[in-house]
């Protein structure tokens, strides 16, 4: 007998220490790494500006919606976890005493003190459980995959805001250049005028157009506030906690990657893209999650099993120990009024969808890719015709000055050729930001921020 109970007792501990090693083995599934970002992997290193590499790591760490979204990715895996757990056997402690008058055989109250192990597994015949299972861990892979969307976005957001900072600052640097020539040009006019060498109405011409100028110090000033704002909440800091930094930044101009660093990424690089990846894994969900339902339709076999021992005080005849009883059950739907089958269908609309929007997803990245790509090329061409443009300007300028000068033509010529060159200077600065946000957006779109060791993977 006692030979019997070490059997058995090994026996259940044996199963219930191969569900805990299979549930350990299957959390670690799932793996997340906080390596840093190697230099493929940080294209904003191309622009060569000090603050991206700064700001960059600190954005991993501190952002708020990667927190949030990390969240759910522990929270998912718990459920996979818990999902997993009902392929094996349960295995549970139990006891109990009684006292009492009711038991056959016996004229006075007795009283029986039971424990022991319970067991229970449910047979997964026809794989409810399995698809279950799958279903589990294809959403716990989908919420590491929706981190690292949330990542990729919140870089490219991060460096369009420096890049929209860099403009803002760059546009009041020249701004203020150009009126410091324009209130020489005036001074100079001003002269002129009180000496009777030209109209005065050149004076109020130039006065003007110095506050057209003008006009770009407000605008440039709420830009540069709103990037800033813009950098604090993606690092998750209060407004102007920031101030001190930034003001202390160097100021230097956007420096726009070169197109062969672009080019030589395959378009390929889209299919690990972690929308299209969570996509994927939210259709697997779904295709078990009709697995599963399809299932419910058989019937279910359950196990059960005692094993312990007992003790009975007051006169009343038992069995010797140890106890044990070992039980099947089988249950299969008869009359359910359609609910399973509706459950089925339900499913198998999910399933559709889940395939439509895996298609939409693969389309939109296509889309954007292409797009930001169309629009880094092309805005670099209409930066080197931008830049010949002010080139030109400024020559018109210098010559227009220079006949003014030496009395070959009146005023006229001289501020409308300062009035483009202010205009060609100012739309230099905005093709420039506009380039390098092109190039972010590629990036976003080839999700180059996530690839490699430091994403949230599944293996």
């Amino acid at each position: 007998m006692n030979k019997r109970l070490l059997i058995s007792s090994a026996l259940i501990v044996a199963l219930s220490g191969c569900a805990a090693t299979h549930e350990k083995t299957a959390a670690a599934d799932i793996k997340f790494s906080t390596a840093p970002a190697t230099n493929t992997q940080r294209w904003w290193l191309a622009f060569n500006d000090p603050l991206m590499d700064s700001l960059a790591d600190e954005l991993v760490a501190q952002n708020i919606d990667i927190k949030i979204a990390t969240t759910r990715v522990t929270e998912a895996r718990a459920i996979a976890q818990q999902t997993r757990a009902r392929l094996f056997p349960e295995l549970a402690l139990s006891g109990s005493t009684t006292r009492s008058n009711t038991n056959p055989g016996t004229t006075g109250p007795a009283t029986i003190s039971r424990g022991g192990f319970d067991a229970a597994w449910e047979v997964d015949l026809f794989g409810g459980l399995r698809a279950d299972t799958d279903a589990a861990t294809a959403r716990a892979i989908a919420a590491g995959e929706n981190v690292n969307d949330i990542r990729n976005s919140v870089v490219a957001d991060l460096m369009r805001a420096i890049i929209e900072w860099r403009q803002a600052t760059q546009t009041l640097q020249t701004t203020n250049a150009l009126l410091a020539a324009q209130d020489h040009q005036i001074h100079l006019f001003s002269v002129r005028a009180e000496a009777g060498l030209i109209d005065t109405s050149f004076v109020t011409r130039a006065r003007a157009e110095r506050e057209q100028t003008a006009t770009q110090i407000p605008l440039a000033t709420a830009a540069a506030f709103a990037a800033q704002y813009q950098i604090e909440r993606l690092l998750g800091k209060p407004s102007n906690a920031l101030a001190d930094e930034l003001r202390n930044v160097r100021e230097q101009q956007v420096s726009i990657p070169e197109s062969k660093t672009v080019l030589d990424t395959s378009i390929d690089a889209m299919r690990a893209r972690p929308d299209i990846r969570a996509a994927e894994a939210d259709l697997n969900g779904a295709r078990a999650d009709l697995a599963s339902a399809r299932a419910n339709l058989w019937p279910k076999l359950n196990l059960s099993g005692f094993f312990g021992v007992q003790d009975v005080a007051g006169g009343l005849l038992v069995a010797d120990n140890p106890l044990w009883s070992i039980g099947a059950g089988i249950s299969a739907p008869l009359f359910n009024f359609g609910r399973l089958h509706a459950a089925v269908d339900a499913a198998d609309s999910r399933s559709q969808r889940a395939v439509s929007t895996y298609e939409n997803t693969v389309l939109a990245a296509l889309q954007e890719t292409h797009t930001a790509l169309a629009d880094y090329l092309n805005g670099l061409n209409s930066l080197t015709q931008q830049t010949a443009a002010l080139h030109y300007r400024q020559e018109t300028v210098a010559l227009a000055d220079e006949r003014f000068r030496l009395g070959l033509t009146d005023m006229t010529d001289l501020t409308t050729a300062q009035t483009e060159l202010n205009r060609a200077a100012i739309l230099l600065i905005e093709r420039n930001s506009a380039t390098a946000i092109a190039y972010i957006r590629l990036q976003k779109a080839l999700a180059t921020s996530v690839m490699g060791d430091d994403a949230v993977a599944s293996e």
